[in-house]
């Protein structure tokens, strides 16, 4: 198979850029092998929805980030809604509480729309330095969301650190194999 070169133009800000790939891949595996590239750092913007119930005129909804939930610090974030409607209500205070199965002391925290980057959301950081299984309880106008979860040993810190580990690795194999396709 031969190696082709194709050529992808495109503006950013009133300045032409022009990318060159040579491959003997066709451009839409090429495209499709890229976008695959990204997917594990895709995330939705709360995290993993946990819960999303209603009760009489609200309807709450539970996020929590990290995916997959491990021992040391989550946050967790509260969409309240109105049933009907479906409007926000940005403002409506939000107790959390969280405790693991075996021990009755929970930790217990305000959710705040200022520590969250979605507006709609209220957030908290809640310390869960223990695995094993977790209930939660969402408390919103003295009603109560409760949901279980459970959360893994912490990660090594070498595999949260691998990402920054790698990708000078990757960079320099993708120069090596660039100036052998070159030559």
């Amino acid at each position: 198979m031969a190696v082709t070169t194709r050529s992808f133009s495109f503006r950013l800000d009133k300045t032409l850029l022009t990318v060159r790939v040579r491959s003997n891949m066709p451009a839409p595996l090429l495209l499709v092998a890229a976008l695959l590239w990204f997917v594990p750092w895709a995330c939705a913007d709360g995290g993993t929805l946990r819960l999303s119930q209603k009760r009489g005129d609200l309807r709450v909804s539970v996020f929590t980030s990290p995916t997959p939930v491990r021992a040391g610090v989550v946050d967790i974030s509260v969409l309240v809604q109105e049933e009907r409607s479906g409007q926000p209500l940005a403002d409506e205070p939000v107790e959390i509480r969280a405790m693991i199965r075996d021990i009755e002391m929970p930790f217990v925290v305000v959710a705040r729309g200022d520590a969250a980057t979605n507006t709609l959301l209220r957030c908290a950081s809640v310390s869960m330095e223990r695995a094993g299984t977790w209930r939660v309880e969402v408390e919103v106008r003295q009603e109560v969301f409760a949901f279980e979860m459970d959360v893994a040993k912490a990660a090594a810190p070498w595999i949260e650190l691998g990402p920054w580990i790698f990708w000078p690795v990757a960079a320099i194999g993708v120069f090596m194999l660039y100036r052998k396709l070159g030559s």
